[in-house]
C-alpha cells in the first residue's frame, strides 16, 4: 500500500516468460511464450526446449536471459540483432547461444553453468560478476568487454580463458581476476 512514504523505491515487477516456440522461431512473436507475450525490459526470458528453437531477429531488451539446463537446442543472435540484458544478467546452464555481428550488453552477471557459447564477431559487454563452473565458452572471433565502471568486478573462469580481444573498462572500481588467467590475442586496458 502506497502511503506516500515510498517515494523513489524500486519494486521488482519483473515476470518470467518461458520459450514454447509453438508458432515459429522468431524471439520477437508472442504466441511462441507462455502468457502469449514476448519478455520486454522488465522480464527474465527463460528458454527450454520448445517446438522450435529461438531466433533473435531484431533488437531486444529483457531484464534477463535463463538458457535452462534442459535445453538442447540453439539460441541463435541475428546478424544485426543488439541484445540488451539488464541486472537479471545471462545464466547459461545448457544448449547453444550462438552469437553474431551484432553487440550483446549485459548490466547485470554473466553466469555459465552448462551448455556452450559461441561469440560472434560483436561485442559481449559485462558489468556484474562473471562466473564460469561448466560448458564450453569460445570467445575467438568478438570482443569481450569488462565494463565494471559501476561495480566492483569479480571475474572466474574456472580455467585459463582465452579471447580474441579482451577489453578491460574498470575506470571507477576494482578488477578481481580469480584463480586462473586469461590469454588474448589483442588486449586493452582503459583505467
Amino acid at each position: 500500500v502506497n502511503q506516500n512514504y515510498n517515494n523513489g523505491w524500486v519494486f521488482n515487477t519483473a515476470q518470467d516468460f518461458t520459450w514454447t516456440g509453438a508458432t515459429s522461431t522468431a524471439w520477437n512473436t508472442s504466441t511462441n511464450w507462455s502468457g502469449n507475450a514476448v519478455p520486454s525490459t522488465d522480464d527474465v526470458a527463460i528458454i527450454t526446449n520448445g517446438t522450435n528453437n529461438p531466433v533473435i531477429s531484431s533488437a531486444v531488451s529483457v531484464r534477463g536471459i535463463t538458457l535452462a539446463s534442459d535445453f538442447i537446442g540453439t539460441l541463435t543472435q541475428g546478424a544485426t540483432a543488439s541484445v540488451n540484458i539488464g541486472r537479471f544478467g545471462l545464466h547459461v546452464a545448457g544448449g547453444t547461444y550462438t552469437g553474431s555481428a551484432a553487440d550483446v550488453t549485459i548490466a547485470g552477471p554473466f553466469f555459465q553453468s552448462g551448455g556452450t557459447i559461441n561469440d560472434g564477431s560483436g561485442t559481449i559487454s559485462v558489468s556484474g560478476f562473471t562466473e564460469k563452473t561448466g560448458g564450453t565458452l569460445t570467445l575467438d572471433s568478438g570482443n569481450f568487454k569488462l565494463n565494471g565502471s559501476d561495480f566492483e568486478q569479480n571475474v572466474n573462469f574456472g580455467q585459463v580463458q582465452a579471447f580474441n580481444k579482451l577489453i578491460i573498462n574498470n575506470t571507477n572500481n576494482t578488477l578481481h581476476l580469480l584463480d586462473y588467467g586469461v590469454t588474448a590475442t589483442d588486449l586493452e586496458v582503459k583505467a
